[in-house]
C-alpha cells in the first residue's frame, strides 16, 4: 500500500470543496425539518447527529457534484444515473463497510433542482446484499487509491429511498420509500 502522507490531495480538496458544502446542506436540511444538529463530527465514523425530543441519529452524508457523462439516455451531461456507495480505499475498508451512523443521506448537489435522497444504513446495506445487479467499481477516487464502491442505479431502486427536492430553496418530499 501507498505511504498515506504521499496520497493524492485532490480527496481533502474535494472533501472541503464539496463534501464539507454537503454536510452543511444536509445539516441544514435537518434543522429546517425541525432537528437540532451537533457539529460536524471530523471523521470517518459519521458527519453529524440529528435529534428531537424523540429520537437521536447519526447521519452520514454523500455530496455528489461531480458526477461522468450519463449512461441513461436523456440525463443532463454530469448525471451517471447511479449512487456511488464506497466500500474499500487506499487497501482498507472504507465508507459503508465502516461508517457508525444510522442514515444515509445523498445530496446531489449538481442537479436542477437538487436532490436528496435518505435511507436507513442498515435498509442501504440490504439492499446492496440482497440485489446481484448492483455493480461495482474499481479505481473510483483519487489515482492509486484503490477506491471500489458500488453503483446503484438510483432510478431502478428509488423506492427504498425518501427523495427530497429542493424548489425555491424548500425541500419539498418528493417520495416516499415503499
Amino acid at each position: 500500500m501507498e505511504n498515506p502522507d504521499k496520497r493524492d490531495t485532490e480527496f481533502g480538496k474535494d472533501l472541503n470543496t464539496y463534501g464539507k458544502s454537503g454536510e452543511l446542506e444536509v445539516a441544514k436540511f435537518f434543522k429546517s425539518k425541525g432537528y437540532a444538529v451537533s457539529e460536524l463530527n471530523g471523521n470517518s465514523d459519521y458527519d453529524f447527529i440529528a435529534s428531537n425530543k424523540y429520537k437521536e441519529f447519526k447521519v452520514e452524508v454523500k455530496n455528489d457534484n461531480k458526477c461522468i457523462t450519463p449512461s441513461i439516455p436523456n440525463l443532463p451531461a454530469f448525471d451517471t444515473g447511479n449512487i456511488f456507495i464506497e466500500y474499500t480505499s487506499w487497501g482498507r475498508p472504507a465508507g459503508i463497510e465502516t461508517t457508525k451512523a444510522d442514515l444515509y443521506a445523498y445530496m446531489f448537489g449538481a442537479l436542477k433542482p437538487r436532490e436528496l435522497w435518505l435511507i436507513p444504513v442498515d435498509e442501504l446495506k440490504e439492499l446492496i446484499k440482497n440485489n446481484d445487479d448492483i455493480p461495482t467499481t474499481e479505481d473510483s477516487g483519487d489515482e492509486g487509491s484503490g477506491t471500489e464502491g458500488y453503483l446503484i442505479p438510483r432510478f431502478k431502486y428509488i423506492d427504498k429511498f425518501a427523495v427530497y427536492k429542493e424548489i425555491n430553496g424548500k425541500w419539498i418530499l418528493h417520495r416516499t420509500p415503499n
